[in-house]
């Protein structure tokens, strides 16, 4: 039997971005320099300028490196399923449910590490406007992709007649992304919940929210 090739390795630009997440998530924005990303990933300085602008350009790459993260691993946790209502019997609010239990485990608890960087982002935006455009235009595609997918699923279990209808299904889904991220920042300072608990409760609380039968959550929660 032939070996398996091996999996390519990472692209230079790719291994640029792993050592300033690493760099900004240990030291700070003010405190990496790109001379510090290039010995984390060791490569010279220049070869740095010749995929990013500035530093600033670098820490956006970063935090877009950690929603990737975040998303192949609930990919992966969902075993690949994502929107497919037929992987839960065609039941759209058992996928909802199952969705909203892997991003609750996925990222409030897989982002600690990284939730420097998007505060270093939100701060450093907030003084320079052209990083504040670029920030807006390529996370407006992460959270569209998101929301994409609850919008989809609620409108599966609202052709299912299991959902109430919503006046704007799409505040629903940025509702939920609002929550995720709300829980990001709170986790540090109420560490009163596992992360298996927090998933677990916060899903089935918005999941009954959603439900217009009030028995039929306990079905889908079995």
């Amino acid at each position: 039997m032939a070996e398996p090739a091996p999996a390519p390795a990472p692209s230079k630009r790719d291994a640029i971005v792993a050592a300033a997440v690493t760099c900004f998530s240990r030291d700070g924005f003010a405190g990496t320099t790109i001379a510090a990303v290039a010995q984390q990933a060791g490569i010279g300085k220049g070869t740095v300028y010749e995929y990013f602008r500035s530093k600033e350009d670098l820490l956006l790459d970063a935090c877009l490196w950690c929603c990737q993260r975040n998303q192949t691993q609930v990919h992966d946790l969902l075993g690949g399923a994502g929107t497919n209502v037929h992987a839960a019997g065609g039941d759209a609010a058992k996928s909802l449910h199952q969705l909203m239990v892997a991003v609750f485990s996925v990222v409030p608890s897989g982002s600690q590490a990284y939730t420097r960087l998007f505060l270093d982002l939100w701060t450093v935006a907030a003084d320079q406007p052209q990083v504040l455009a670029q920030a807006q235009a390529r996370l407006r595609e992460v959270y569209a992709q998101w929301e994409g997918v609850l919008t989809f699923l609620y409108g599966a279990g609202l052709a299912q007649g299991v959902f109430k209808p919503l006046a704007d299904p799409a505040m629903f889904a940025r509702l939920f992304t609002a929550i995720v991220d709300g829980l990001i920042w709170q986790l540090p300072f109420r560490p009163d919940r596992t992360a298996e608990s927090l998933a677990r409760t916060a899903s089935d609380t918005l999941l009954t929210l959603l439900m217009k039968d009030a028995q039929r959550p306990s079905e889908v929660l079995a």
